[in-house]
């Protein structure tokens, strides 16, 4: 499992520098047709349609953030139901989100070949935008989320059948483990 999990993480990171580019390129063609619009009146063609596909490659930010273990988690009242009531909800929820986030997976595989098929395009002044490669990302980004979530899945129910709970962190326990306990050292300042 361990191997798998760093293979994952090393296709992941890949991912997310494609996500990354598409987010800055996303955020430039904006800002360029907002000025172009209302400074220059002359607003930029196609914009709306390749805003559309860049935002598909940001999905690979899923399974990122699924290896990362940076899900949101809503522990309020789960946190509240012991060993038992939590192992009850990660067998209920983990399999159930790992198995829609395979369907999501299949689908684009689907639309992939809907597109080849089809030969979809969305036309852009005067070039032809295909839509395979960008769901061929879809499609990429969702195997790897599935992947990542059926890992996660497995390494959450091995911390349960060690006899543990699994402790979600948010981003301040994160930052204190990084850190340390900064008030632990401020009473021993007032000790002294």
């Amino acid at each position: 499992m361990k191997v798998l999990s760093k293979f994952l993480k090393g296709i992941v990171e890949v991912f997310n520098i494609v996500a990354i580019i598409s987010l800055v390129a996303m955020l430039l063609l904006v800002c360029a047709n907002v000025i172009m619009r209302y400074i220059f009146n002359n607003p930029i063609p196609g914009t709306y349609e390749l805003t559309q596909m860049l935002m598909i490659c940001l999905s690979p930010c899923i399974a990122v953030n699924i290896m990362a273990k940076e899900c949101v988690w809503v522990d309020v009242l789960t946190s509240r139901f012991g060993r038992i009531g939590q192992m009850i909800i990660d067998i209920i929820t983990l399999p159930f989100a790992t198995l829609i986030i395979g369907i999501m997976a299949w689908q684009g595989y689907n639309m992939i070949w809907t597109s080849i098929e089809k030969n979809s395009y969305t036309q852009i002044m005067t070039f032809r935008l295909y839509e395979w490669p960008f769901r061929t990302v879809y499609f990429l980004a969702m195997t790897m989320s599935a992947i990542a979530a059926l890992v996660f899945t497995i390494e959450r129910f091995a911390e349960y059948k060690g006899g543990g709970v699994p402790v979600d962190k948010n981003e301040v326990d994160r930052a204190v483990e990084e850190v340390g306990d900064l008030s632990a050292s401020g009473k021993e300042d007032k000790d002294e």
